[in-house]
């Protein structure tokens, strides 16, 4: 039986006792407590065991007794991530919308990712498969495209009955087909659910009527067009499904079979919801921008490139620019951080500077408001900068209530 070691982002370390890991565990742990240079989470080892601190990372992680489950601050049970995340992606919600169950409890992200992944692929089998031309060479009685000469001398050299061919066919065993059927093999052993396990067989022997699996563990890149631009949505949980829950294939024969985890960055996130808000539903006042790099910006003293900025998303207009740094941080309670209000005051001084723009500029902090009329009073909303021989920059200061905003985005 699994047990559940719930966590929060952010929240306060949590312990695993020595008699609930293996070392196998250990190490598996200490493989994913980092991700180039970024700590996922702060693992302490102790006489007593394992403390666990998480950061800004949240999802799941399967260990051989335990499954570690990281909520985000403003949802405790990824209810409320799922709709997020698809809404950043451009995927529907009609099937998040069936309230999908799970065999426990509403808090295991596997089985949800699982129970969508399914949806989708029902949705799929209500149209018409992908078909490519695939190269085939095969003996065969009736001759099919070009002989291949080689291969008829070595091999049919005493028969008069085959030849030897190479032909193209239409055929639905193609990449866009094979990752599904490799994920329903994922999702088949992963699953806890027995009501589950019996859906997927159904599905899985349909779908080996269509295509082989796929066997790598990293997705491939596909190319998406008018005739299988269908697919996008069904692939997205095949990528998740294949290269997080499947990872474990790269050590059958070692000592991780069975451990897997889904870990997603929220402050990554939170930016990319903001922005997808803004380009939804600001572009009729404003050019959206992310991510908009401004090349030399900063140069040394003979001119020359040094750094670039790049505001999380800048809006623009006849009238003004409206600078916004989103900042995954607790600020309806806490101090805004020094670095942060210098990042801001550089990025407003260089718009106003550089370009000596006659727009009006604002400048804003864009933070997650995780409880209804949660606000920083500190600043009243605003933050006032004032250098010498210099006009005042204001900072504001924008909590987003995230629930509120999926409801919204939901209905």
């Amino acid at each position: 039986m699994i047990r559940m070691i719930n966590l929060e982002e952010y929240g306060p370390k949590v312990l695993i006792c020595k008699s609930d890991y293996n070392e196998d565990d250990r190490i598996y742990l200490n493989s994913l407590q980092k991700i180039g240079d970024k700590n996922r989470f702060e693992l302490i080892e102790t006489s007593e065991g394992l403390y666990i601190k998480p950061y800004n990372f949240i999802g799941s992680i399967q260990l051989s007794k335990h499954r570690i489950n990281i909520f985000p601050r403003f949802d405790h049970n990824f209810r409320r991530l799922i709709p997020m995340i698809l809404f950043t992606k451009d995927i529907k919600f009609g099937h998040f919308k069936k309230d999908i169950q799970t065999h426990s409890s509403e808090q295991d992200l596997f089985e949800i990712i699982i129970q969508l992944f399914l949806e989708e692929v029902k949705v799929l089998f209500n149209r018409n498969f992908a078909k490519n031309y695939i190269k085939k060479n095969e003996n065969i009685k009736v001759m099919k495209g070009r002989i291949d000469f080689t291969s008829q001398i070595t091999k049919n050299y005493l028969r008069s009955d085959k030849i030897f061919c190479n032909y193209e066919e239409l055929d639905t065993d193609i990449i866009e087909n094979k990752v599904i059927l490799e994920a329903l093999n994922v999702c088949l052993k992963k699953t806890n659910n027995d009501k589950t396990k019996r859906n997927i067989r159904i599905i899985k022997s349909m779908m080996e009527s269509y295509c082989t699996p796929y066997k790598k563990s990293v997705f491939p890149k596909i190319k998406y067009n008018r005739l299988n631009h269908y697919y996008k949505e069904v692939h997205y949980y095949c990528k998740i499904i294949i290269e997080n829950i499947g990872i474990d294939n790269l050590y059958e024969q070692g000592r991780f079979v069975g451990k897997y985890s889904i870990l997603i960055d929220m402050n990554k996130l939170f930016e990319e919801f903001v922005s997808c808000l803004c380009k939804k539903y600001l572009s009729n006042k404003y050019k959206v921008y992310s991510q908009y790099k401004v090349n030399r910006s900063i140069v040394d003293n003979n001119d020359k490139y040094y750094s670039s900025i790049i505001p999380d998303i800048l809006l623009v207009n006849d009238n003004e620019y409206v600078i916004m740094d989103t900042k995954n941080k607790d600020y309806g309670h806490k101090k805004v951080s020094n670095n942060d209000i210098y990042q801001l005051n550089f990025y407003g001084m260089y718009f106003s500077d550089m370009y000596e723009l006659n727009k009006n500029i604002k400048i804003k902090i864009i933070y997650p408001l995780y409880k209804q009329g949660e606000i920083n009073e500190n600043y009243k909303d605003t933050i006032i900068i004032k250098t010498l021989n210099r006009k005042q920059t204001e900072i504001s200061l924008v909590g987003i209530d995230l629930n509120k905003c999926i409801d919204y985005i939901s209905s």
